[in-house]
């Protein structure tokens, strides 16, 4: 008598269904694909699943349209700048906070120029206030227009914490005139 496992003697080979399936939910995606040129793998997916009620796996969708090539191009997202201008045109004014050792957390706010990125002015502080605001905007104003800023066309564009107390005494600051 041979020694062999029974389950070795009664072995059947499976047939492999993976192509004829595959085939099959091609040709949905393929139609998927035609009426919705822009739907990725993810869409197509939730469709066939949750619509056409076909029990499939996501990474099976992927793999089929990336054989087939079906895949839609990754966007490329590049960097905007909002604003493009000259220097001395557009001062951005922002403030952030930062830990020292010294004193603990302090408020960092910076003045600058939009077209040549230069810090013109900045002002650390412990407190937050409008005061600390006006003083980094006058001194951008001091290093960066010998003359004044009167009939230049500056814009100031603010951050988000810039108050509408700043708002106001900015408009009133000494240094415009």
């Amino acid at each position: 008598m041979l020694k062999l496992n029974s389950s070795t003697y009664y072995y059947k080979k499976k047939e492999y269904r993976r192509k004829t399936e595959d085939e099959e939910i091609l040709r949905e995606i393929e139609g998927l694909k035609l009426r919705h040129p822009r739907w990725g793998y993810r869409r197509i997916w939730a469709y066939l699943r949750y619509r056409e009620k076909i029990k499939i796996n996501r990474k099976s969708v992927y793999r089929i349209m990336k054989e087939r090539g079906l895949l839609n191009d990754k966007k490329v997202y590049k960097a905007k700048r909002s604003y493009k201008s000259k220097p001395r045109e557009i001062l951005g004014i922002d403030m952030t906070k930062v830990f020292t050792t010294d004193m603990g957390w302090v408020n960092y706010i910076v003045v600058i120029d939009w077209g040549s990125r230069e810090i013109l002015g900045s002002v650390i502080s412990v407190r937050c206030r409008a005061k600390e605001w006006i003083e980094a905007l006058e001194e951008a104003i001091n290093n960066g227009f010998e003359e004044g800023v009167r009939g230049k066309g500056v814009r100031i564009v603010k951050g988000k914490v810039f108050s509408l107390r700043a708002g106001h005494l900015w408009k009133n600051a000494k240094c415009l005139e």
